[in-house]
């Protein structure tokens, strides 16, 4: 295959210098030129580059997020441009469990692939801005080309979750018994609590013994103030009353001016074939940038029902099928916990930045706050 010449021509005397150099300063400008050669429509180009502008993103995230051109379709156009090949799937048992393999989950750019034989190839996944600079590099050192194929980042991301899957399997199991094990469900009661609660028992019984007439009535007294004590905090709730307008409230341009976080939704399933087309029109409904989602189905790898009703779905590339190794507990906690290891822009899946952002199915967005980027919704279906 012969690769496409992607250098650029510079004009030695530019009609408008001012124009050029707000080009060069412009993030998005070589990303634009680099668009237009591989023959994309210019009023294409023009609204992907509003969206991207807007969501702080990058042109080829909005034409992808948008639907202007399936992903499998945009990779291949990139690969014939580089004169390389195109591998829509991955032989997974050439990718060797590595740490920081997950950083792919993130973000989906290369993966290192090595046969039985010791050969080694690298799946790259290019990126329009930086496509002209990979052109120039592998037509300096021509023996890359025999060790270089393209692919797409689901297509990365799906070959990262199975080769680390046992040691991810592990650690969700066991991190926070070792970590923090007095959060554990394992332990039901320490001994401190264990010797409370058998004496709170032991002087119970001990009293309708012995006492029974004044034990009924002090425990009846114990129970009633409780029920009181609980009812103070909904009447304290109510005098409460709605919160008080903030300042991003009262300002929409700030909300129109600031970009729209990442927000990560997964929707732990476990057969619930039934509830996936439903689920999956809904999810595509919420208002929300494309590009700024990042939606994940989770399900357990032996549910081959619900699974193989989410892959006959029409899937938008901001959702992703996460599939669960089995192993006990069968709970939904634990499978969104293992798939917490892929949430976007995110360096520790524990570490969430509180936001005003809501993305909801209707309705206008709420006002940002300046605190983070990041957050994320958990989902269980009932």
């Amino acid at each position: 295959m012969k690769a496409s010449n992607l250098s650029v021509t510079m004009r030695t005397r530019p009609k408008n210098p001012g124009a050029l150099a707000r080009a060069e300063t412009d993030p998005l400008a070589s990303e634009r030129r680099t668009l237009k050669r591989l023959g994309f429509e210019d009023a294409t180009i023009c609204a992907a580059e509003t969206a991207a502008r807007h969501n702080a993103t990058t042109i080829e995230q909005e034409l992808l997020a948008n639907g202007a051109v399936s992903p499998e379709a945009y990779y291949r156009r990139l690969a014939f441009y580089l004169g390389l090949p195109f591998v829509p799937k991955l032989d997974v048992t050439c990718v060797i469990d590595r740490p920081r393999l997950d950083r792919l989950l993130v973000t989906a750019s290369g993966l290192r692939l090595e046969d039985r034989d010791g050969n080694t190839t690298f799946a790259v996944v290019p990126r329009a801005a930086g496509l002209a600079e990979l052109h120039r590099r592998l037509a300096r050192r021509p023996a890359l080309r025999r060790a270089v194929v393209i692919t797409t980042p689901s297509t990365i991301r799906h070959a990262v979750w199975h080769a680390g899957a046992r040691r991810r399997l592990i650690t969700t199991i066991h991190r926070l018994m070792a970590w923090e094990p007095r959060f554990s469900a394992r332990i039901v009661f320490w001994g401190k609590q264990g010797f409370l609660l058998g004496g709170g028992v032991a002087s119970f019984f001990s009293g309708l013994a012995l006492f029974p007439a004044e034990t009924l009535l002090a425990t009846h007294i114990l129970f009633t103030a409780l029920y009181f004590l609980t009812l103070l905090v909904r009447l304290a709730a109510l005098r409460m009353g709605p919160p008080a307008p903030t300042r991003a409230d009262a300002d929409d341009r700030t909300a129109d001016e600031t970009p729209p976080p990442v927000y990560t939704v997964m929707v732990a399933l476990y057969h619930e074939a039934n509830m996936v087309p439903q689920l999956v029109s809904h999810l595509k409904k919420l208002n929300w940038p494309a590009s700024k989602l990042d939606i994940k189905l989770v399900c357990e790898a032996d549910d081959h029902e619900t699974i193989a009703t989410i892959e006959t779905e029409c899937l938008p590339p901001q959702f992703e099928l996460v599939t669960v190794p089995p192993a006990a507990p069968r709970t939904k906690p634990k499978a969104l916990d293992y798939a917490l290891s892929g949430a976007r822009e995110n360096s520790s899946p524990f570490t969430t930045r509180k936001t005003d952002h809501t993305p909801t199915s209707c309705g206008k967005p709420g006002s940002p706050s300046k605190t983070g980027p990041q957050h994320w919704l958990a989902c269980r279906r009932r």
